[in-house]
């Protein structure tokens, strides 16, 4: 009896739901605010996009599970960014920190302004 075995994914298949798998801890390390977990996360991110470059295209038989996973990576980031956002805006509330009007600086890039306040004043 011989049992028949899954094909092998490629290198970018695997690295791209490896990637998935650090946005999902990402996604978790935000929602309870470990910054450790966060680093992590980011450091995992930015290996694993690396070699997603290196690896560039899938196989051809695997063309739709790619795609499906790459789609799935994009939403989670989205999701993630979005999170990421929140948690910020509500932190630095809770700390005291409004933010201030966008400004350019020298280069004409966009750039947000805090301030720390007490008591409505400006530190």
């Amino acid at each position: 009896m011989t049992t028949k075995r899954a094909p092998k994914s490629s290198r970018a298949l695997q690295t791209l739901q490896a990637l998935h798998e650090a946005l999902v801890a990402e996604q978790k390390a935000v929602s309870r605010l470990d910054a450790a977990a966060l680093e992590r996360a980011q450091a995992d991110k930015q290996r694993l996009s690396a070699e997603l470059v290196e690896h560039k295209t899938p196989l051809p038989e695997e063309a739709d599970a790619f795609r499906a996973a790459a789609d799935r990576v994009l939403r989670q980031a989205r999701a993630n960014s979005a999170l990421l956002s929140d948690a910020s805006s509500l932190m630095a509330a809770r700390l005291g920190i409004s933010p201030q009007p966008m400004t350019y600086d020298s280069r004409a890039r966009m750039r947000h302004g805090y301030s720390a306040s007490t008591y409505g004043r400006t530190l």
